[in-house]
């Protein structure tokens, strides 16, 4: 598979959202919608069924793992891997980079 990220937001109309400024506030004020997030992420393409009830049931292939031991990472390291991947998308974008994608 490939690698892509995932960050998670908290919008600023949140009556919660000024609380929020790490991992440990995100899991403080909404406490297991980081599990909840990384289980749709792994599951969502799978050939498994969503209820709210029971969860994911039925999973037998197509899903997703992670890396970094599953962890949510903090704000410095998801500002790191954001600057990265924005500078690889403006080399690629500028020709510094080979591709066989069709960009423009």
């Amino acid at each position: 598979g490939e690698l892509d990220w995932k960050v998670i937001g908290v919008s600023t109309k949140d009556p919660k959202a000024d609380k929020v400024n790490s991992v440990a506030d995100l899991e403080k004020e909404f406490p297991g919608q980081i599990d909840e997030i990384r289980e749709w992420f792994r599951n969502y393409k799978s050939d498994g069924t969503y209820s709210k009830e029971k969860g994911w049931t039925g999973v037998t292939e197509g899903a997703n793992g992670f890396g970094l031991d599953e962890k949510c990472m903090d704000v410095d390291y998801t500002k790191k891997v954001i600057e990265e991947t924005q500078g690889e998308y403006e080399a690629l974008m500028k020709g510094k980079v080979e591709s066989k994608l069709s960009l423009k």
